[in-house]
């Protein structure tokens, strides 16, 4: 797969902020991100030296978990578009979406959901949930096309995530392929 290097940085950029995909979304995946998180900021407030990762990964086991990560960015973007015609299909727009979910999750925020909207809720969650059931599924499989497991690939991700050495290596391999 080819990928112009123009929405590379972005890419790049949103996977290490936002994380690896829907497709990481159980539970499993939601602690593991919460740990990290919790260990990011312990790091932020210690005086540091950055540690490497301690993951032994060989330059093609690399190379695999980059095509894996391309295809796993491509399908993401896919499942993102799909879920934004979910939620505009049945008559919200997405700014509203967002609005309504970041107050469910924050008791703070008010969104004044009106009986009509948790309605329209309620259908769209349960779209979204396939949505990205079928994302989930076409991920890992990719993941293992290129043979990796996906709970490798996601060990591979979290070191790329701390070590700045291989985030160039992969944004790299990710220039030169494009």
């Amino acid at each position: 797969m080819i990928v112009p290097k123009k929405t590379l940085g972005t890419l790049f950029v949103s996977l290490l902020v936002a994380g690896t995909s829907y497709g990481q979304l159980d539970r499993q995946h939601q602690q593991q991100r919460q740990q990290q998180q919790q260990q990011q900021q312990k790091r932020m407030q210690m005086p540091q030296q950055r540690q490497a990762p301690d993951i032994d990964v060989s330059d093609a086991e690399f190379a695999k978990f980059a095509d894996a990560f391309q295809e796993v960015q491509s399908i993401n973007g896919e499942a993102q578009e799909d879920m934004k015609g979910v939620i505009q299909e049945n008559g919200m727009k997405t700014k509203r979406f967002t609005q309504i979910q970041k107050a469910k999750r924050n008791p703070q925020q008010s969104a004044n959901v009106t009986p009509a909207e948790k309605k329209k809720m309620t259908k769209i969650n349960g779209e979204l949930k396939s949505v990205r059931k079928d994302a989930e599924k076409e991920m890992r499989a990719k993941i293992e096309e290129v043979g990796l497991t996906p709970k490798r690939y996601q060990e591979i991700m979290m070191a790329v995530r701390q070590d700045p050495e291989m985030q160039q290596k992969l944004k790299s391999m990710m220039i030169s392929e494009g």
